[in-house]
């Protein structure tokens, strides 16, 4: 018989870890070639128990799915849930499932499963009556353990009437137990006892308040749905509570050695029980009961609903005890927080439980005990719904260790295959292999606007524009025929130091008159890192000064200058040391800046944070940055390499706030991107004290810079920004784009910011995964055959730590992963390139040609919006399918 289950994350952590696996199986997924069915998927498959084998030879088949929603997060909205939940239900029915096992929360959103069964067609099992029958038999045997006293005294059950709670209590009460059954604080107490048998009620004590249980030696069984009512900290020593909740009632392990927290409702598998086909070892340890119950039916081929609805029959919780232990499940060893509870530990705890004198019974028909006012506990007494047991289901691993080297090249091979081939042998083989993993090794033939072409003439809105210097377009028709028209004329190129070049000189004058407040000189180079070198020389000679001063998280190039004012070490470590007397100050930090700032040669600032992840600064610092070296006598330098030349909304970045700077740098969109060419454009005082004398004049050169051919394309590139208003475009376009991507991305919690200013704009994703890597290690300890957790423990404290820094690495590296699936997905789906930025790979960098169309920013903010729905498994709460029905499967 074929089964499903619905699990749910048991803890943020658990969350992670399955959004996590996601992530990994989405790249696998890719690396096969496998082709997932458009629209979201809401469910991880976990691959675990996906064939059971029991004592009697019965065998059963199914897949458990994973929801990488908490019980905080599915009970936040629980209509919404109830169709999500309906949706994976009819999925799994339509896959083949005969039975499906929901989950505590899964179930009850879907009124304890009776909805959900209803809605689904399938027979569907809460898992209750196991999960009850369990966390009886665990109190059960912690009390014998205990010795007399314990099983004479009362036992508090937290969380009735939920139905796992009610059930436990009927088990209770035919044992001969006394009951402290804690309610919701504030519920009437009329018509709670009305489930119980009448003959039994004398034995029975109601209160809104745990914690008027607190003063003396006690059993608990905690089952609500709402997770962390008991404060184990104020309980009497000796006691011992039976934790049937996820999440879990008492959330921390006791800091005592006088108090026992029990994993209740846990089933584990004997060594005659057979899962897979052999292989590896498979998790039969520590099954929660809702599993284990939906196993037990499909190894019984009953393909009826049970546990289902508040009432569970405890005839039939006997019942599928038995069946449990004839498949070979049985609800020991017992375990405290994963690990291994010998008999021996709970009985140690036997001296604090001694004689005491029964109270007189109370009546049972008056209202609930008065409410306590002690304690943080007492204000979370639990909603009475004990379903909340749901699985903390042990997922697989996945490898995305990247693609193994493809065989040499042949004859036959085609392009595209040689281009990736020559990329990976000669150019950048690291590189090679993350585009790959990632589906982002494309070979484009053809190039226009904001459109590139691959050979099979498939296009690509291109959002990343070389990083911002295609801003006018791929292959700007007017930029090109100047590029021709200067060849075809035969004018020389390079003539620097033979003659006067024509064009560049006209080009310098140009950008003079168009650049904020008076930067009379230019210096051409050709790449944006060598406009920042020329920046940097110019103060340090005009000033005679060394200490140069730069912001935290900035980006200013790759070479040994411009790293050494670049506010992210990683770029530069591997190069140190590098240029000395260098300050970083916190980027919109003035009171920093003015204590650093003093007796420098320059402050270099970028007007808006490009490759550290579009980040604004804050209203009025750059204007008090600039007055702040005026007065330290201090070049201000502005890197505009990415703002510039209507990137942000205007001409230069510096007009927003009227600044007037010593030197400004340009690069990148120059030339529209067409052909290398960099400026330093600098005030005439300070460059002729750097170098105004006929021994000084050549001390910074560059061959390349300043040829005329370059200077031709940039002089017609500066004409189409200003012809064609494209600082206005820019502005106009961006704001709706903006707009667009934060209605887009506004239901989803995995996007942290949309942010930005012109047609300079990123999306910041939340990359936290903490706690993933600890609850994946978690999981296989607790679920794997043996006492690994015991092992572990005896791990060398240097191992331990290794192992510890590896987990945190792989969390960071799954954070990072995130925004590269994104990129991935709108690439391979929508045809949209985007790419993250150099200092963070969590920010999503989106900065198009200035020419982009109001039709193409709403085509790429459908795109942002489907692909979210998509990671819609990565959202911060729950969201209703659109059209509830059979989801996609990998």
């Amino acid at each position: 018989m074929k089964f499903g289950f619905l699990a749910h994350a048991v803890s943020p952590a658990h969350r992670n870890q399955m959004r996590g696996l996601d992530l990994l199986g989405r790249l696998l997924d890719d690396h096969r070639g496998t082709v997932r069915p458009p629209g979201p998927r809401l469910h991880v498959p976990l691959p675990m128990l996906t064939s059971v084998t029991s004592p009697t030879g019965d065998r059963c088949d199914g897949e458990v799915r994973g929801l990488a929603f908490t019980a905080e997060q599915i009970l936040e909205r629980p209509t919404a849930a109830r169709e999500m939940v309906a949706a994976e239900v009819a999925a799994l029915r339509d896959a083949g499932a005969e039975i499906v096992g929901l989950g505590g929360a899964t179930s009850i959103v879907g009124d304890r499963g009776l909805w959900t069964a209803a809605r689904s067609g399938v027979p569907v099992t809460s898992g209750n009556s196991l999960t009850a029958y369990a966390a009886h038999e665990a109190l059960r045997r912690c009390a014998r353990l205990l010795g007399p006293a314990a099983a004479d005294a009362p036992v508090v059950v937290v969380g009735y009437p939920g139905s796992i709670a009610l059930a436990v209590a009927r088990l209770l009460l035919a044992d001969g137990f006394r009951l402290e059954l804690v309610v919701r604080r504030g519920r009437a107490a009329g018509g709670l006892l009305r489930w119980l048998d009448p003959a039994e009620r004398e034995r029975v004590v109601l209160l809104d308040d745990i914690a008027g249980c607190y003063a003396a030696p006690r059993l608990y069984i905690a089952a609500t749905s709402s997770g962390g009512v008991v404060d184990t900290g104020r309980l009497h020593p000796g006691s011992v509570v039976v934790d049937v909740a996820l999440p879990r009632d008492a959330p921390l392990p006791p800091a005592r050695r006088d108090v026992i927290v029990v994993d209740g409702g846990l089933v584990s598998a004997d060594a005659s029980v057979r899962v897979g086909d052999g292989g590896l070892p498979a998790p039969t340890q520590q099954l929660n009961g809702c599993l284990a119950e939906t196993l037990v039916l499909a190894l019984e081929g009953t393909a009826e609903n049970w546990s289902l609805g508040r009432e569970i029959d405890v005839a039939g919780v006997r019942r599928i005890g038995a069946l449990a232990a004839r498949h070979g499940f049985l609800p020991t060893p017992l375990a405290m927080f994963g690990r291994p509870l010998a008999d021996e530990d709970i009985a140690r705890l036997a001296p604090h439980h001694t004689p005491r004198p029964r109270p007189a019974a109370p009546a049972t028909t008056g209202p609930a005990a008065a409410p306590s006012t002690t304690g943080p506990a007492a204000s979370a007494a639990a909603p009475g719904s004990g379903e909340a047991s749901g699985t903390a289901a042990a997922p697989g691993s996945a490898d995305a260790s990247g693609t193994a080297a493809p065989a040499p090249a042949e004859a036959s091979e085609s392009a595209d295959a040689a281009s990736r081939r020559r990329f990976r042998d000669h150019v950048n083989p690291p590189l090679s292999r993350l585009f790959a993993a990632h589906g982002m090794d494309r070979v484009f033939t053809r190039a226009d606007g904001c459109v590139l072409t691959t050979a099979d003439g498939t296009d690509y809105l291109d959002f990343v524009a070389g990083y911002g210097a295609v801003s006018l377009g791929h292959n700007h028709p007017r930029v090109v025929g100047a590029l021709r028209a200067f060849l075809d004329g035969g004018a020389p190129t390079f003539t620097q130091y033979v003659s006067v070049p024509v064009q560049t000189g006209e080009l310098a004058e140009r950008l003079s008159s168009l650049a904020p407040g008076r930067l009379e000189r230019v210096f051409f180079s050709n790449s944006g890192a060598e406009a920042v070198e020329a920046a940097l020389k110019t103060a340090r000679a005009g000033t005679g000064r060394t200490r140069l001063v730069h912001t935290a998280n900035s980006y200013h190039g790759k070479t040994m200058g411009a790293l050494s004012v670049t506010g992210r070490a990683a770029h530069g470590r591997a190069f140190a040391p590098l240029l000395g007397d260098v300050v970083s100050v916190p980027y919109g930090d003035t009171e920093a800046l003015a204590r650093a700032v003093e007796g420098a040669a320059a402050f270099i600032v970028e007007p808006v944070q490009g490759e550290g992840g579009v980040v604004l600064p804050p209203p009025g610092y750059l204007l008090e940055a600039q007055r702040l070296c005026r007065r330290a006598g201090a070049a201000f330098v502005l890197d505009e390499i990415q703002t510039g030349l209507g990137r942000t909304g205007a001409m230069f970045a510096a007009a927003h706030d009227g600044l007037e700077p010593d030197v400004v740098c340009l690069a990148k969109s120059l030339s529209g991107g067409l052909v290398p060419i960099a400026a330093t454009l600098v005030r005439a005082e300070l460059w002729d004290a750097a170098y105004g004398s006929t021994d000084r004049a050549v001390l910074h050169s560059s061959t390349f810079g300043g040829g005329n051919l370059a200077a031709a394309v940039a002089l017609a590139a500066l004409d189409v920004v200003e012809e064609e208003h494209l600082p206005e475009r820019a502005r106009t376009t961006g704001a709706r784009l903006r707009e667009g991507l934060r209605t887009a991305c506004a239901p989803y919690g995995f996007v942290r910011e949309v942010r930005g200013i012109g047609l300079m704009n990123a999306v910041e994703f939340d990359g936290d995964f903490s706690g993933a890597a600890g609850a994946l290690a978690d999981e296989l300890l607790t679920r794997l055959p043996g006492d690994l957790h015991g092992l572990v423990d005896w791990l060398p404290d240097d191992v331990r730590s290794a192992v510890r820094r590896a987990g945190e690495a792989l969390e960071s590296s799954l954070g990072d992963m995130l925004c590269l699936r994104f990129a991935a997905q709108l690439a391979r789906d929508h045809r949209m390139l985007t790419f993250v930025t150099a200092n963070s790979n969590r920010v999503l960098r989106i900065q198009p040609p200035l020419t982009l169309t109001d039709a193409q920013a709403d085509a790429f903010t459908a795109a942002v919006s489907a692909v979210c729905a998509d990671l819609a498994l990565h959202a911060g709460s729950v969201t209703a399918p659109t059209a509830p029905g059979p989801a996609g499967r990998t």
